[in-house]
């Protein structure tokens, strides 16, 4: 036996490839001769179902909106006599399509499993992913303020590479598109050479090396490329922050954190990454500068002096030989043993709660730093509701069981280095200083460690740590990952919430990253709530054609075994308006793979 996480979206010959391994073992000449048998008439059948749905992809690629005008639910099922003929053609293809793979799922019932659970999850898109929005918006991100210019100039330069690819008959890829897409760093990423005037992608991406049109065979296309470059906000992080897909993501994420619920959030580029972690951390320190002056009249003429006066406060309650930090304590401890913990690693789950306790954001949410002094201050900070719908003791119940899962010899001795390690304070720097190639703003205030950023660039003992830590009811809060968190990671523990900040051309990319938080034992499955996954895009850009074309995908891979995404700009403008495929229809085709049973 076989098991696999992977989405079943292998092409159907590596599929017979790897079924062909079980002929490797010891077998019978007999009990072989039928198992060559079996595999070559699955091929086949395999083989003549792919072929009959490439035929009706082909032919769907043909159908336009107006032609299932006042048609009904299944029309394809129904009479046809006044339908045009590429429409009959349809018909036949979907009917040829069917029965082929309903072959097919006859012939692979015996070797796959197909495990189709029924999954939680809340899809919020373009507009939808605004926290005030409503959640059924069908529209993408507007455009609008100092962002208008720059992606009009884009959508008409795009055209053009569009255009030039089909004249000289190559693949073309609009890459300064996908940039200002993700974020106005990003687009200007793209357009960075080395010292001798190439790209260096490596500079850009974790991903694949990335090409736009030579600019000798071009020079319309640099002329878009300059203005646009020069149209962009630039200087204050405000206005750099204004990008809608930008602004969407942090405003989706600060609502959750609000909420004291974790985000993970996946982007393409390096440039959006660093880009997110700033604008993110002046978000949230805003919010807690804010939560300080309204709540308990903290104020400071920089956010800096805010957390100071945040600082102190803790001191007076939360220092370990303080009433606060007794009962803190005390609770930790009790929470602890109940979990099965005993001797130092009592003490360590109580010193790292305590830690953390101590830290601005978890001040401002949980003590009441109204009372300077004594337990009452931190009454009630283990009742602490997050958007789930659990209590903090509870999350720290969770995490105490969980700890004593591990083993006591290695596992929980890491954890707690970890733990210990993890720096809590803000990460400073003067207003003249950058960071990461960001230029400041006049309060100096870069980065505060709720906010964390994993990408190729990222250590491997720094992601294990981030790994280690996100898992725990603890800093921190918001991960924005590359591609090196998106296969073979565990971010489940207490995250329910992705953000697809840039989406990906292949459906299954963003399947894989979504199951990094949809795992056994993850927070969605011990709240019963759904996770909920955002794909904010920009309307009328090159975001939006990729999100339809991914979505078209999405659909076709559950027929099309190893679906492939074209790479050139005029295939997946062609794709982006095709008419979607109907779910009625799409039941009817996929594999059905579920439990086989031989009587």
């Amino acid at each position: 036996m076989l098991l696999t996480a992977t989405p079943f979206q292998l092409g159907h010959r590596e599929l017979i490839a790897v079924l062909r391994l079980f002929g490797s073992t010891r077998l019978e000449a007999p009990i072989v001769e039928s198992f060559d048998t079996g595999m070559k008439a699955l091929s086949s059948a395999l083989d003549t179902a792919q072929a009959a749905s490439l035929r009706l992809d082909q032919a769907w690629g043909r159908v336009q909106p107006h032609d299932l005008d006042n048609r009904p639910a299944r029309w394809w099922a129904g009479a046809l006599a006044d339908a045009p003929e590429h429409l009959l053609t349809v018909a036949r293809q979907i009917q040829e399509a069917t029965m082929r793979l309903q072959a097919a799922s006859t012939q692979l019932k015996p070797w796959v499993i197909r495990h189709s659970k029924d999954r939680q999850r809340v899809y919020l898109s373009g507009l939808a992913t605004l926290p005030d929005a409503p959640a059924d918006s069908s529209q993408g991100l507007p455009v609008e303020g100092p962002g208008v210019l720059p992606f009009l100039l884009a959508a008409r330069a795009q055209a053009l590479v569009s255009l030039r690819g089909l004249q000289d008959n190559r693949k073309s890829r609009a890459l300064f598109a996908d940039g200002l897409a993700s974020s106005f760093e990003a687009f200007r990423s793209t357009r960075s050479r080395d010292d001798e005037g190439t790209r260096s992608p490596a500079e850009q991406t974790d991903d694949v090396e990335l090409s736009d049109v030579k600019s000798a065979a071009c020079p319309e296309l640099d002329w878009y490329l300059d203005q646009i470059d020069a149209a962009l906000p630039s200087g204050h992080a405000a206005a750099r922050a204004s990008h809608p897909k930008v602004r969407a993501t942090v405003a989706r994420a600060i609502a959750h954190w609000r909420q004291g619920e974790k985000v993970l959030v996946f982007c393409f580029y390096r440039a959006t990454g660093r880009a997110l972690r700033e604008h993110l951390s002046a978000a949230i320190g805003e919010e807690i500068r804010r939560a300080a002056e309204q709540r308990f009249g903290i104020r400071g003429e920089h956010i800096q002096d805010v957390f100071d006066q945040l600082g102190e406060r803790a001191d007076s309650i939360l220092r370990r030989d303080r009433p606060g930090g007794e009962r803190v304590h005390a609770e930790a401890v009790r929470i602890a043993a109940q979990a099965g913990l005993d001797g130092n690693d009592v003490i360590a789950f109580a010193d790292v709660v305590l830690r953390f306790m101590r830290t601005p954001s978890f001040l401002v949410r949980h003590v009441d730093l109204n009372l300077h002094v004594g337990e009452d201050a931190v009454a009630n900070s283990f009742s602490v509701i997050d958007g789930s719908g659990m209590s903090l003791a509870e999350r720290l119940a969770a995490f105490a069981a969980r700890v004593a899962g591990l083993t006591a010899d290695q596992e929980r001795p890491a954890l707690w280095a970890n733990l210990k390690r993890f720096r809590t304070g803000n990460r400073h720097v003067d207003a003249e200083q950058d960071v990461d190639g960001v230029e400041q703003g006049a309060d100096g205030i870069a980065l505060v460690p709720n906010v964390h950023l994993a990408n190729g660039e990222t250590d491997l003992e720094q992601r294990i740590r981030l790994m280690s830590t996100f898992n725990t009811p603890f800093l921190p809060e918001i991960l924005v990952a590359s591609s090196v968190m998106a296969e073979g990671v565990d971010l489940h523990r207490e995250c329910r919430h992705v953000i697809h900040h840039d989406l990906d051309w292949n459906p299954s990319t963003l399947e894989q990253r979504t199951g990094r938080i949809e795992r056994l034992g993850s927070k969605a499955l011990a709240t019963g709530q759904s996770i909920v996954v955002c794909e904010p895009y920009v309307a009328g850009t090159q975001d939006e054609k990729q999100y339809r074309v991914v979505k078209d995908r999405e659909r076709w891979f559950g027929v099309l075994m190893g679906g492939r995404v074209p790479d050139d700009e005029w295939s997946k403008d062609r794709l982006a308006d095709r008419v979607p495929l109907p779910v009625e229809l799409l039941e009817e085709l996929v594999l059905d793979l579920s439990v086989w049973s031989p009587i």
